[in-house]
């Protein structure tokens, strides 16, 4: 049974508080830190708490100088007896990995004065003390209206993908999933955010075809095969490091030279419970959880993947998030990079309209008093509280977007804003109960680790501006904000789905908008006949009404699909994927399920397993097409988002390799399947009695393509031309 008890009062929190900078302030006057250590262990509370235990004497001969401190930090913080109670029997393996984890608070969060700073400034924050930035002030933030594709929304695009080779792309995958209640199906372990089937792949292999999508674009424009450097963020909380790396085995890396990899892994942090004691999930066995996506920066730097990426020839990052699938959607990625490149900017955000109710962070002009420095910055919910009447009536306004962790980040200004700000936007969030062991009964209190967000890097990134005008802050900041349409960028997969009572922030509401997306490509700007638009409610309670699936080098930008696709009709229930990049579709009638699936939709892999994309890329040709057949079957919509669902009928054609199909008039009844050998050309023609035919050529070459011309100043143009 778990025993609840009131939370300890404000004021015997800032007394500890009160100790923890009074010992702080002693160990600052030790100029070496082998004079921190004398004077730790030469305190009378140190020796006599390690006299009373005769077992420590052998475990303290074993250890070094810093584990020596940290547990001498222990004592005179007050900290130590969640230990001692212990201190008996086999207890030294256990207290050496607590003593890892302190060891590593204690350096990394150096800056702030180790792990006594971190404890320190966790318990102020608890204690509602640590008002952020008191002599800034906060007004709405100038952005760049990239709604609508204007000419200047297609140039930053068009740079976008033409100075592909100089960004890398950093992937913050070390979530654990816990809300999404992720698990392997047969050890029962758990499993991290990026193996959340969505749409039938795990979100980790979004990214990668998204990237793909575009290196594809750089190529037909510029003829050169980009491999784009990849940064990820993993963490040691529930073996995610592990599982990452096994992901990127089974899919051997996603075609991509492993060599073009760098992982850094984020350390867990201790977590403090409100009483101000450190938590212990087992006796001796500290609880800890990842320290927050700001330590990224710090990380990046200290183990040399800054330098690993300008090697590269990388100048700055691409920053996405695991568990946001649709920021791959149109242009907001190019965009984004090939404005931060143009315009030489240190950092820039990705944003859309905030979603009043929603826990999501806001972002903000940032405004030093006195002084005319500025940034765009970032308010994270956690701190709405802590805001006074004047701030919080700023927040209110429309015009404050919402902050989407989609952000641009040149790494030679990240370099510079660390020496300044090595741990940027620290913050607590202690609403949930945390059960723990304490003088050998099991307790439960609010608790939390001392976290840091990554976008408050911006606030070591303050300029002088001439004025708080919003157009001039625009062009004078060195940080800038693009607002987007919420629509095809913003929608998160953070909890398990639990009915419709409360569907948002699931993977089937995220499924939907994904849905609802795709089919405004289709109707809007490919001409196409669809069924009737689904509401939420309606969507979870009967399943999606049309399934529209595509390889994102089908566009990226969905100019580029509607030059693909034109015309047609999908009939209610219909099920239409095109997993390729070249294709020709005009007039397609479909009743069913109808799937082109490519094994290599930009090309082939080489010995290595590298991809390499080809003019020559796997390619159809479809004018005047009828299908029908009974399609998918009645399914959850869990199982929808996972593309589980049974189908009854299908026609289904693979392309294998480099082939090609090509089909004019005809019409397709009841189940059918076709695969195209690699080389090969498949031409299914029907005749006047209805008969199918399939003819199969040798295909060495294509029979056509598409020219592009594409200056920057509008959407690229597509240029059908027929070879000999």
């Amino acid at each position: 049974m778990v025993e609840t008890y009131a939370q300890k009062g404000i004021e015997e929190l800032l007394e500890k508080v009160t100790l923890l900078r009074s010992l702080q302030a002693c160990l600052a006057e030790k100029k070496t830190f082998k004079d921190k250590l004398a004077w730790v262990l030469d305190q009378g509370k140190v020796k006599s708490v390690l006299e009373q235990f005769p077992e420590m004497t052998s475990f303290i001969k074993s250890l070094g100088d810093e584990e020596l401190f940290i547990i001498g930090l222990l004592i005179l913080s007050n900290q130590f007896e969640a230990i001692a109670e212990h201190v008996k029997g086999p207890f030294h393996e256990k207290l050496a990995s607590t003593l890892a984890m302190l060891k590593e608070t204690e350096h990394f969060y150096a800056s702030i004065g180790g792990l006594l700073g971190y404890i320190e400034k966790t318990l102020q924050m608890f204690c509602g003390k640590e008002k952020e930035k008191p002599d800034c002030s906060i007004l709405p933030p100038p952005f760049y209206d990239m709604r609508e594709k204007t000419q200047e929304v297609w140039q930053t695009i068009y740079q976008g993908i033409r100075r592909l080779p100089e960004i890398a792309e950093l992937y913050t995958v070390g979530g654990a999933g816990d809300r999404l209640k992720l698990q392997d199906a047969t050890t029962g372990s758990p499993l991290p955010v990026a193996y959340l089937s969505f749409c039938g792949r795990p979100l980790f292999e979004h990214l990668f075809r998204d990237l793909e999508a575009r290196e594809y674009v750089h190529f037909k424009c510029f003829g050169k095969h980009v491999s784009t450097p990849i940064l990820l963020m993993t963490s040691q909380e529930k073996g995610n490091d592990k599982a990452i790396s096994k992901l990127l085995e089974k899919f051997q890396f996603f075609g991509r030279d492993k060599c073009r990899f760098f992982s850094i892994v984020q350390s867990l942090v201790p977590l403090i419970a409100k009483t101000g004691k450190l938590v212990f999930q087992k006796p001796l066995e500290l609880a800890g959880k990842p320290g927050g996506h700001g330590v990224i920066w710090k990380v990046a730097h200290d183990t040399g993947a800054f330098s690993w990426l300008k090697k590269c020839g990388a100048q700055a990052l691409l920053v996405r998030q695991i568990n946001n699938p649709l920021s791959g959607l149109d242009h907001t990625l190019s965009a984004l990079v090939g404005f931060g490149l143009t315009h030489n900017k240190a950092f820039g955000f990705a944003s859309c309209p905030r979603r009043k109710g929603f826990a999501e962070g806001l972002n903000i002009a940032l405004i030093q008093k006195n002084t005319h420095l500025a940034a765009i910055s970032n308010i994270e919910y956690t701190k709405f509280e802590l805001l006074t009447e004047e701030e919080s009536k700023v927040l209110e306004g429309s015009l404050i977007p919402a902050n989407l962790n989609i952000l641009f980040a040149n790494i030679e200004q990240v370099e510079k804003a660390l020496k300044t700000n090595p741990i940027p936007g620290l913050t607590v969030n202690a609403k949930n109960q945390c059960e723990f062991m304490e003088q050998g009964v099991l307790r439960s209190f609010p608790a939390a680790r001392l976290e840091s967000t990554m976008q408050n890097i911006t606030d070591a990134m303050m300029v002088k501006v001439s004025s708080f005008d919003q157009q001039i802050m625009r062009q004078e900041l060195s940080t800038f904000l693009q607002l987007y349409d919420r629509a095809k960028l913003m929608s998160v997969t953070k909890n398990a789905y639990q009915g419709e009572h409360n569907p948002h922030e699931t993977a089937e509401s995220c499924f939907y908008d994904w849905c609802t997306a795709s089919r405004s490509i289709l109707e809007e700007l490919c001409g196409f006949s669809l069924p009737p638009h689904q509401s939420l409610p309606e969507f979870l309670r009967h399943g999606p009404n049309l399934l529209f699936f595509f390889h994102p080098a089908l566009g990226p930008f969905w100019e580029l699909i509607s030059q693909k696709v034109h015309k047609g009709t999908l009939h209610p229930g219909s099920e239409l994927e095109l997993e390729l990049a070249e294709l020709y579709l005009e007039n397609l009638s479909l009743k069913g399920s109808f799937r082109l699936l490519a094994d290599s939709p930009t090309g082939l892999k080489d010995s290595s397993g590298i991809r390499k994309f080809s003019k020559h890329a796997p390619r159809a040709y479809l004018k005047d097409i009828s299908i029908s057949n009974a399609g998918f079957l009645s399914a959850s919509i869990s199982d929808h988002v996972k593309r589980t669902i049974p189908r009854s009928e299908s026609c289904t054609i693979y392309l294998q390799g480099l082939s090609e199909l090509i089909a004019e008039n005809i019409s397709l009844s009841g189940p059918f399947t076709l695969t195209v050998p690699h080389g090969k050309r498949a031409i299914l023609s029907q005749t006047p009695s209805g008969e199918l035919k399939v003819t199969m050529q040798d295909c060495s070459s294509p029979t056509w393509e598409y020219q592009w011309d594409w200056d920057g100043t509008k959407a690229p143009e597509l240029f059908f031309k027929k070879l000999e």
